[in-house]
């Protein structure tokens, strides 16, 4: 359903379920066909498509293996932006970090942009705890956001396939985090970098470790709807690795 607000303009919504964002963002690639009785001819009309963005960056500071501090940067992109459910009680934004850190270790937050488009905001957050412990060994999970690719819930992908294979929208999440590490912990070196680039998307996931900190990159990047068998194998690829829980933690031992 289409409607006109004075103040956003055009907005597409469902008509029978609650929408957390304008559903243009979602039509790219599609034909909407405008029913009206009253018209002698069919009315059609197209959005472009626009690809979801994700990009986040922020500061872990382990003050000891006991208590994790730091802030965080997040801006949303189309319709990784839950637009409508931020502009109905802007706590919600909180809920959308999970991971390491999840909405109740969040101290405070402030958004500094908020639209259908685009919205940004910033963190603070203290976790007491914030390993997971065995024996001398200590890992934490990074963040992420909830409604990204991890959303799909493209967990197991077979080796074969029969038909093609969809995902919701274009995507490109990224995320840069810099953690430090007390006096007495070592990262536990089984982590390498990984440059995938291939005709499906791409994707990064990249170390950089100094004396007590750790630098961590972790992207990925799809630039279609849909992939045919012939890319299908890239495709998988990208997913299998950007899934492997081994390069979406961190560990250390004493």
């Amino acid at each position: 359903m289409k409607i006109k607000l004075e103040k956003y303009g055009e907005i597409f919504i469902s008509a029978n379920q609650i929408n957390k964002q304008n559903l243009k963002f979602g039509l790219g690639g599609k034909t909407a066909l405008l029913l009206d009785k009253n018209i002698e001819s069919l009315m059609v009309f197209s959005t472009k498509s626009v690809s979801d963005k994700i990009f986040v960056s922020g500061d872990f500071i382990f003050q000891s293996t006991d208590t994790l501090v730091g802030k965080m940067f997040m801006e949303l992109n189309a319709n990784a932006n839950p637009y409508f459910t931020f502009y109905n009680d802007s706590s919600n934004i909180k809920s959308i970090i999970e991971g390491g850190i999840s909405s109740k270790d969040i101290t405070s937050f402030e958004i500094t942009k908020l639209s259908q488009e685009t919205t940004k905001s910033q963190f603070e957050y203290k976790k007491d705890t914030p390993f997971n412990t065995l024996g001398n060994y200590f890992s934490f999970e990074l963040p992420y956001v909830a409604n990204g690719v991890d959303s799909w819930h493209i967990n197991l992908l077979p080796t074969e396939r029969t038909v093609s294979l969809e995902i919701p929208e274009p995507i490109h999440e990224k995320y840069e985090f810099a953690i430090v590490f007390p006096i007495g912990l070592k990262p536990v070196a089984n982590i390498k970098n990984i440059e995938i680039r291939n005709k499906a998307g791409h994707l990064i996931i990249k170390y950089k470790e100094s004396e007590n900190e750790i630098v961590i990159t972790r992207e990925i990047k799809f630039d279609k709807k849909v992939y045919g068998l012939d890319i299908y194998d890239d495709f998988r690829e990208i997913m299998n690795v950007w899934n492997n829980t081994n390069y979406r933690k961190i560990f250390f031992k004493e």
